[in-house]
């Protein structure tokens, strides 16, 4: 051979040749787009090494063998695991660059991530100065879009001034597929941290510059319906011809706290088995766990845990639906809900939408009532917020006018997520851009994850769980606590110098412990709402009561001390013996009106100049409120106001007392009485008060009358939450008036009896059976008696107490332990000729707040 072939080879690597990657593609992640299998193969053809999944196996379990994962969505198992082994997660799009390129592109351009809203946008500039050009520039990187320097087919869209510019006319003449657009797209969208329709922001026929804009007009939102929060306990999901493969080789754990009925429980049960999934009974053990709430070890351990998965039921369901898996911390609604709603959203905060229509205004309905505010469908003076999708309505210049909180739902979805209610102040929250009507980016926002870390998901050791102890009487709900989340609280320390005063100190169990903020479930409420008779927790709030209302007459018996002269020879020498007399230890401190007007006069604390010129010369007197001439009676359910500040309430009671105002903890024998409440509540002082027809009214009677040291028309202050009344299914004008033709005895006709472990306390229905003229028994497994028929003496005093005479009701929870009762109750309901009827509390208190007998199926439980 003349020609020998040099003994020479290029000694470059292929381009992908460091690259070791998976594929997040169908089953787990359907993708339709065609470009994507061209772009997997163009990736091991330039030397990238795929590793495969094990099919059976839908977790990534190799992470030290890859260096990028391929897919157009965050929305898959491991992406959180992923970022924290500094893998690479890519679109496809960034093969295809670095192969146009032939260098491996930033991969941070091309994210997936939903938070760069641009990361799908490549833009092209038109006639702009430079300075926006540049300025627009570092906005899409920052965004994870990028930009390419003349127009081409890669860019996605233009942007120009007006249609006269050259590249636009360029893009007409050569058909460019892509979208021409306005700089003031951008800055809508910097704005508001949101990818908005470009619609409105076309260069040809921009809408923002028409002269009559009227109002935007909802766009498709395809995001929305994946986001809905379903409620699936309603009715069980379909078995049949159903395999939802989502769950292959998965283990789910489903939580205590669900609430779901049996038959619910064993359809989803076997839809996971039918899927190739497994049940968990540990969390340890599982890769999906599935609970309501944000609270509980089990709760913690699953969300600490990088290979459990924390979803809620709705998020359950889409799942099945869907037969996709999805993230759901992607989605606020998908993810376990906060109990107690968030800190500083509570009943009194009110929230109504406007311009949101159909999935989008039902995802923010949901959204506001999880939040724990109050959502209402008509908007008055006292509404707190309104959420509007557009600023062009009369909802919104109504709220201009009474000076609303008019705010996006952005506001709304952050709040949520951070688990802090943000600042209206926020320019975010407050923009409206002139042709977007914001419903359509609706059900983008992701739970934060740093918020769960910082409130929710806190080592057990960290927290305490609050125990019953910790909540005062009568307490529904907890009001923003001056004790934000995370704060530690120390025990008093008596020689402390800024130990604080009578009207401040906080009642505190131990050292050195977090106080979480929360409401309490109707269970707790009822449960705390009693008079604790006979207990030793009895004893501690009388004790407590004593000693505050000591507070006052000690510290006043300490300055008088302090004058010259001292307290017996003061310038008051016989209040000033009342009140050390009052003082000693052990003696009931009981205060003379005489005593009670100076404490009013001295409020404030004199200095001594003024000591010294009060002897010189008459002091002015403040005008005192004069009091009633009666005594008004008023049983309160429910003060934020107290919540947690025995000492506060008391001394707001004191006040309330000079003014003729007198808080009563239990119905009067006789005589008339008001019942306060800030909205319908079911609980144990609610409703034994209703029974008696009483005149209700709104919490800010007692606000008036503290503020204002008078006491207002009682006709200024009616307790109006037709929300309540709608959730409850009654109208509250309508019991008052049953009420005061039942007389107290709409429960006359019924022997009813309740198992002792009830959820709420036996005795806060037993409390509320006989406020109702009802005879209440306990039952339990040596419960033996013989039971007559229920035969009313006389005639019945009106048709609501009309009822079957042969039915015995016994009111029952459904715990293992109270199921067991309920063949002998029936037993026992037989031999007496009588027909067994096993209830849900909810017969006994709707019955109750209602006022009349009536039946739902739905209270009924069904024996096993």
């Amino acid at each position: 051979m003349d020609c020998i072939m040099a003994d020479t080879y290029d000694s470059t690597p292929p381009l992908f040749a460091d690259v070791r990657f998976v594929v997040i593609s169908p089953p787990q992640m359907p993708d339709d787009d065609p470009g994507f299998t061209s772009a997997i193969t163009a990736l091991t053809d330039e030397g990238a090494t795929r590793i495969a999944l094990d099919p059976t196996n839908p977790r990534i379990t190799n992470f030290k063998e890859i260096t990028h994962i391929i897919t157009k969505s965050v929305d898959f198992q491991d992406y959180d695991v992923a970022l924290d082994h500094f893998i690479h997660v890519v679109k496809p799009s960034w093969i295809h660059d670095s192969s146009r390129k032939h260098r491996l592109a930033n991969p941070r351009g091309y994210t997936p991530d939903p938070a760069l809203f641009f990361h799908d946008v490549v833009l092209a500039f038109g006639d702009l100065p430079p300075g926006d050009i540049e300025a627009i520039q570092g906005m899409i990187l920052a965004k994870g879009g990028s930009f390419v320097e003349h127009l081409s087919k890669m860019a996605t869209h233009l942007v120009a001034l007006d249609e006269n510019d050259r590249y636009v006319q360029s893009a007409e003449k050569k058909d460019w597929q892509g979208k021409r657009v306005l700089p003031h797209w951008f800055d809508a969208c910097l704005r508001l941290n949101r990818r908005i329709s470009e619609e409105p922001y076309d260069v040809i026929n921009a809408e923002i510059f028409r002269m009559n804009k009227g109002k935007p007009k909802p766009r498709n939102n395809a995001e929305i319906e994946t986001a809905l929060m379903l409620t699936p306990s309603l009715s069980p999901p379909p078995t049949q011809g159903v395999k939802a493969t989502v769950f292959n080789n998965q283990k789910v754990m489903l939580a205590k706290d669900l609430g779901l009925n049996d038959q619910t429980r064993d359809a989803i049960e076997q839809l996971i088995l039918n899927g190739g999934g497994n049940l968990a009974t540990t969390v340890s053990e599982s890769d999906m766990f599935i609970c309501q709430y944000r609270e509980g070890p089990d709760y913690v351990e699953a969300g600490l845990s990088p290979n459990t998965t924390v979803g809620n039921l709705s998020w359950l369901y889409n799942l099945i639906g869907r037969n996709k898996w999805t993230n759901p911390t992607l989605k606020l609604l998908h993810y376990p809900v906060p109990k107690h709603g968030i800190p500083d959203f509570g009943p009194g905060t009110t929230i109504s939408i406007s311009n949101y229509t159909g999935h989008a205004r039902t995802y923010l309905e949901h959204l506001v009532k999880a939040s724990g505010a109050t959502f209402t469908k008509t908007m008055v003076e006292k509404t707190t917020y309104l959420v509007t999708a557009h600023d062009r309505s009369e909802k919104v210049d109504a709220a201009k006018e009474w000076n609303i909180h008019i705010v996006n739902h952005l506001w709304l979805e952050d709040s949520y997520a951070q688990n802090k209610v943000q600042s209206v102040s926020n320019a975010r929250y407050t923009h409206f851009p002139s042709r977007t009507n914001l419903g359509e980016i609706v059900g983008q926002t992701p739970i934060s994850k740093d918020a769960l870390e910082k409130y929710f998901l806190k080592r057990p050791q960290a927290i305490r769980e609050v125990s019953m102890e910790d909540y005062d009487d009568a307490t529904d709900f907890v009001a923003p606590s001056t004790l934000k989340p995370g704060r530690r609280v120390t025990s008093h320390n008596p020689s402390s110098s800024n130990t604080p005063g009578p009207q401040t100190a906080k009642r505190v169990r131990s050292e050195n412990f977090m106080t979480p903020q929360r409401r309490l479930t109707e269970q707790e409420i009822m449960a705390l709402d009693s008079s604790f008779t006979g207990s030793s927790r009895a004893s501690k709030t009388k004790a407590m009561s004593k000693l505050h209302d000591a507070a006052a007459d000690i510290a006043l018996y300490e300055k008088e001390r302090k004058r010259v002269g001292g307290v017996t020879h003061g310038r008051d020498r016989a209040r000033s013996n009342s009140v050390e007399s009052d003082a000693r230890p052990g003696k009931n401190p009981k205060k003379s009106p005489k005593r009670k007007a100076k404490e009013e006069e001295e409020e404030s604390e004199e200095t001594e100049e003024e000591a010294k010129t009060s002897t010189a010369q008459p002091r002015k007197k403040k005008v005192k409120t004069e009091k009633t001439t009666g005594k008004l009676k008023v049983i309160v359910s429910i003060y934020p106001r107290w919540h947690q500040n025995p000492s506060l309430e008391q001394a707001d009671k004191n006040k309330l007392r000079n003014l003729g105002v007198h808080i009563i903890e239990d119905l009067p024998a006789t005589g008339s009485f008001l019942l306060c409440a800030p909205k319908i509540a079911r609980t144990r002082k609610f409703i034994c008060a209703l029974s008696r027809g009483p005149e209700i009214v709104e919490t800010t009677f007692l606000d008036h009358c503290l503020e204002h040291k008078e006491i207002p028309d009682i006709e200024d202050h009616p307790l109006v939450d037709e929300e309540g009344e709608e959730n409850i299914g009654f109208r509250l004008a309508e019991s008052v008036e049953r009420a005061h033709e039942n007389k107290g005895k709409l429960l006359k006709a019924f022997q009813i009896f309740m198992t002792e472990n009830i959820a709420g306390k036996f005795a806060n229905y037993k409390d509320i059976i006989e406020a109702n003229g009802g005879r209440c028994h306990m039952f339990n497994a040596k419960t033996k008696m013989t039971v007559p028929k229920n035969k009313l003496q006389g005639e019945v005093p009106n048709a609501n107490q009309a009822t079957p005479d042969d039915e015995l009701f016994l009111v029952s929870g459904m715990s293992a332990q109270e199921k067991n009762l309920w063949p002998k109750f029936e037993e026992m309901a037989r031999k007496a000729e009588m027909v067994p009827k096993i209830v849900k509390t909810d017969w006994l208190l709707n019955v109750a707040m209602a006022q009349k007998i009536h039946w739902d199926p739905s209270w009924e439980h069904v024996s096993p």
